[in-house]
């Protein structure tokens, strides 16, 4: 046990709750009477979770509950809904709010702002497909000759 005067604690707080952290029990006194003991809280330690904790809370569930086919009656509902379904009656068109004020688009209407040069469409020239298919080092993107299409290589 070790015991500090308020103003020497001041100065070593930091250094003293360690100790008291490691276990040690420190007094610190306000003149000659002890005020405070500066002592380790220890972490509230959550239980461990065990198997079988909820074991005759939750009923037993046989493995045909999820194994076995589904009656007729429950298929026939899966597939074809009941009377009255949502699901079964036809959607009401309701325009979405974020197209409301937008204008329809129109054909075309990308007209002037892309440019395709008219070269795009135009083959390549045996120099430009050479240039194009050639070797490609250090580029992750280009597979090694030979090993296009499934091509086996040699």
């Amino acid at each position: 046990m070790s015991v500090y005067t308020v103003q020497e604690a001041e100065t070593q707080l930091s250094k003293l709750m360690e100790r008291a952290a490691r276990g040690e029990e420190i007094i610190i006194t306000r003149g000659d009477e002890p005020a405070v003991k500066l002592i380790a809280v220890e972490a509230k330690r959550k239980p461990k979770r065990q198997f079988g904790m909820l074991k005759g809370v939750i009923p037993e569930i046989p493995d045909s509950f999820f194994f076995d086919p589904l009656p007729e009656e429950e298929l026939k509902l899966w597939y074809e809904g009941y009377e009255g379904d949502p699901l079964n009656e036809p959607a009401e068109e309701k325009p979405c709010a974020a197209s409301a004020n937008r204008p329809k688009r129109q054909p075309g209407g990308f007209e002037g702002q892309i440019v395709i040069h008219d070269s795009f469409y135009e083959p390549m020239s045996e120099e430009e497909l050479a240039l194009w298919e050639g070797d490609h080092e250090g580029d992750p993107l280009r597979l090694p000759q030979g090993k296009r299409d499934g091509e086996a290589s040699s």
